[in-house]
């Protein structure tokens, strides 16, 4: 059993940290359904033994394709067998893609850097391109649409 750190400030007193309340992001069983769940799943849990838990997690280039490479490692060729599990994994690493780009959209802003011409941050779409060149790389063992649906979406989205 392990003995874990515990802090007693849930946030630490740093102006680089994120607060996102977004629990599906660590539990894909916590995921919204409606519109209407979003709010009720970002309220803590009102069981008397529910103790809420801040898990600082890193973002930046590294993390990300480190932790896609995990994911793609683990489950080898795509498969209709797997394909469900599989493009769950990715969903998780694209939603990690999709606020570091937020984040730095908004950092290139306050700095000066406006994009009249784009949505999304150079440090994004540099990520996005090399995401897209991992996906395609994923063995295909007959999957209906993982993640050749993943790749033209990215593609739509990041150029």
């Amino acid at each position: 059993m392990t003995h874990h750190q515990i802090m007693s400030a849930p946030m630490p007193n740093d102006n680089s940290a994120i607060y996102l309340n977004e629990p599906w992001l660590l539990d894909q069983s916590n995921e919204p359904q409606a519109k209407s769940d979003i709010k009720k799943i970002q309220q803590p849990d009102t069981s008397a033994d529910n103790v809420r838990v801040y898990i600082p997690l890193d973002l930046n280039r590294a993390a990300i394709l480190g932790r896609l490479d995990e994911v793609i490692s683990r489950n080898g060729v795509c498969s209709e067998a797997n394909e469900l599990d599989y493009s769950l994994e990715v969903a998780a690493v694209i939603s990690r893609l999709e606020i570091y780009d937020q984040v730095h959209f908004r950092h290139d802003q306050e700095n000066g850097l406006a994009y009249a011409d784009r949505d999304h941050s150079q440090n994004g779409q540099a990520l996005a391109q090399k995401i897209i060149a991992k996906l395609a790389e994923i063995p295909d063992g007959g999957a209906e649409s993982f993640p050749f649906d993943l790749i033209a979406e990215l593609k739509v989205a990041f150029g």
